[in-house]
């Protein structure tokens, strides 16, 4: 692919520490909505650091590279790529996102931003390098969002387009914490398995916006518009044990949201909610089903159907009122 005129901002700063979905980060830039850290000693760690696009692309060569993710517009446009090489690690591309060079074993990356605003290039890094590099130092990365409630954590699992963010988003309007807008880290312990914080860059529709009234005002600073509008939202501090998950399924009949126990199917809804779809490895595999089987035998799971029509707001209120019937975790 061609380079294009990609750049570093114009200042550099010299390292700036942050945690975000499991990881102790790192770069030489601050990085939006991404809590500061002082480094831990056993932390998984990641550095980002800056790279020309060019200088990224001439150490990138087809041989023996595999295409995984080739998204582009109805137009023919190219929307997003991702390709691996297996000694080389994973390349990741967007027009006006920036190049990221993903070394293989998730600690370290390479970057070349662009010459736009912040949030645009780091939209990216938060959609797919930092739950990629995550993943690759044996996290497990969930297509959820996820807030904070009475200290626990509740993950919403849903395809794009079905309304995770939205239900958060009225979830903590309303006083929630949120823990992660899209893409949820887990990590089984001892405690249970374990929710870490994301990224506060939150992805909303402008409708939905609009349906938090006064709430808005202290939700978050608008960083950018594109279909959606973007936010810089607070995230809690540190990882939650998840408490309840909520596969969120629109259309049927009925009105208002219902929630209702999962029946014998918490397993398999686990195992197609799985983020970066394109990462098969033996070692990603094993991973992926443990903390499925985790999840399965020890988090309760229930659909939460939100019939067509019905408000976000009126499904967030529905988790509000379950979640108050949730056992209280043993000590």
């Amino acid at each position: 692919m061609a380079a294009t005129a990609e750049a570093p901002a114009a200042s550099l700063p010299g390292v700036w520490r942050g945690s975000a979905f499991g990881l102790e980060i790192e770069s030489p830039l601050p990085l939006t909505g991404v809590a500061s850290a002082r480094p831990g000693r056993d932390a998984r760690k990641l550095t980002l650091r800056h790279a020309e696009a060019r200088e990224l692309e001439r150490g990138w060569s087809p041989e023996g590279t595999e295409t995984l993710l080739d998204f582009r517009f109805p137009d023919g446009r190219p929307m997003m790529r991702v390709e691996r090489h297996p000694e080389r690690g994973f390349f990741i591309w967007a027009p006006r996102h920036g190049r990221y060079l993903v070394a293989p074993g998730g600690r370290d990356v390479r970057m070349a931003i662009p010459r736009t605003g912040s949030w645009r290039w780091q939209r990216l890094l938060f959609a797919q390098v930092l739950p990629l590099a995550a993943t690759l130092q044996g996290l497990e990365t969930l297509h959820a969002s996820a807030v904070a409630l009475d200290g626990s954590a509740l993950a919403f699992l849903a395809v794009s387009g079905r309304g995770k963010t939205s239900v958060a988003t009225h979830l903590v309007a309303r006083g929630a914490g949120l823990v992660t807008d899209d893409v949820l880290t887990v990590e089984p312990s001892s405690a249970g398995v374990l929710a870490h914080p994301g990224a506060g860059l939150v992805n909303i529709d402008p409708a939905e916006l609009e349906r938090l009234g006064e709430a808005r005002a202290g939700f978050g600073e608008t960083l950018g518009r594109s279909d959606k509008v973007h936010l810089a939202v607070p995230l809690v501090e540190g990882p939650r044990r998840v408490a309840a998950l909520y596969f969120l399924r629109r259309g049927g009949a009925g009105k208002g949201a219902r929630i209702v126990p999962q029946e014998g199917e918490e397993a398999r809804a686990l195992l197609g909610g799985t983020f970066l779809r394109y990462l098969r490895s033996p070692e990603r595999l094993r991973t992926h089903l443990d903390v499925c089987a985790r999840l399965a035998a020890s988090v309760p799971a229930f659909d939460l159907l939100v019939p067509a029509g019905t408000p976000a707001l009126e499904a967030a209120k529905a988790v509000e009122r379950h979640a108050d019937t949730l056992p209280t975790p043993a000590a």
